[in-house]
C-alpha cells in the first residue's frame, strides 16, 4: 500500500519525496510558498493575487493570498499517512498589509517584479528577526492543533538538514538572496528549537557537512542538496 503524503514547504520536502521509490508513495497535496504566518492570517483582500507565468506558481500564489493551508489540511483529513514540512520558504520573510493580513515574500513574486509594488504598501517582516520569530512562534500551536485534529493518525515531520556550505566538489555553495549557509543555519536554529520544544518530530538536523549539488535540477543553492542528503532523509521516512 502506498504511503500518502502531504507536503507543506519548499523544494527541500518535494525533492525528498522525489528521491523516494515512486511506486511506494502518492502525493495527496502540495502547499508551497506559504509562510506559517500567512497561512494562519485572514485571506488577503486589499490586493489581488498575482497572475504568474506557470500554473504551479499561480496556484501557489493564489493559495498564499487565500491562506489555504488550514483548508487543505481539513480537506485531506483522514487521507494522509505522512505530512512533510520544511521552513525554507520562510527565508525571505513576509509582508504585513495595512489590514494586518500577510503575504509571503517568495521567489516567484520577486522574479515577476511584483515584490516591489507590495513593498510600497506593506511592511516587510524579515526572517530571523525577533518580530518574525515571535509571530511565527505564535502561529505554530495553531498548525499543530490543525494537524492533530484533522490527521490524528498521520506522522508529522519537519525536514531540517543544515544548509550546505560546500558543493559536492568542495567548492563554496553560493548564497541565496544574500544569505549564506552559515547565516541561514544560525537564523533557523531557534525556529527548529521551538518546533522541537512543541513536540514536532525533526529529521535531518543532525546531518553533518551536507553538500549541495551543482547538478541539481533547480540550480545550486545551500538547500539544493546532493543525492546522498535526500537518501539519508528518505531512510528516516519510509519503513
Amino acid at each position: 500500500m502506498s504511503t500518502r503524503i502531504l507536503v507543506y514547504g519548499s523544494c527541500v520536502s518535494r525533492d525528498t519525496v522525489s528521491a523516494m521509490p515512486q511506486d511506494r508513495i502518492r502525493i495527496v497535496d502540495y502547499i508551497a510558498r506559504q509562510s506559517l504566518v500567512s497561512a494562519y492570517s485572514p485571506p488577503v483582500t486589499l490586493i489581488p493575487a498575482p497572475e504568474l507565468e506557470s500554473r504551479f506558481q499561480a496556484r501557489q500564489a493564489a493559495g498564499d493570498f487565500a491562506s489555504s493551508l488550514p483548508s487543505a489540511l481539513r480537506r485531506t483529513g483522514g487521507r494522509v499517512d505522512l505530512i512533510l514540512w520544511d521552513l525554507t520558504d520562510e527565508r525571505l520573510g513576509f509582508y504585513v498589509l495595512p489590514d494586518d493580513t500577510a503575504v509571503t515574500r517568495s521567489v516567484d513574486l520577486i522574479a515577476a517584479g511584483i515584490d516591489g509594488s507590495i513593498a510600497q504598501i506593506a511592511s516587510l517582516i524579515s526572517f530571523g528577526t525577533d518580530l518574525h520569530f515571535n509571530l511565527w512562534s505564535s502561529q505554530l500551536p495553531r498548525l499543530i492543533t490543525t494537524v492533530g485534529k484533522e490527521h490524528p493518525a498521520a506522522r508529522f515531520v519537519l525536514i531540517a538538514p543544515p544548509w550546505a556550505a560546500h558543493s559536492a566538489d568542495g567548492s563554496p555553495t553560493p548564497s541565496s538572496f544574500g544569505m549564506s549557509a552559515e547565516d541561514g543555519n544560525a537564523k533557523y536554529e531557534r525556529y527548529l528549537d521551538e518546533a522541537e520544544r512543541r513536540g514536532i518530530e525533526i529529521i535531518g538536523r543532525d546531518i553533518t557537512d551536507p553538500r549541495s549539488s551543482a547538478e541539481h535540477v533547480w540550480g545550486e543553492a545551500p538547500f539544493h542538496y546532493a543525492p546522498e542528503v535526500y537518501q539519508e532523509l528518505v531512510r528516516h521516512l519510509l519503513p
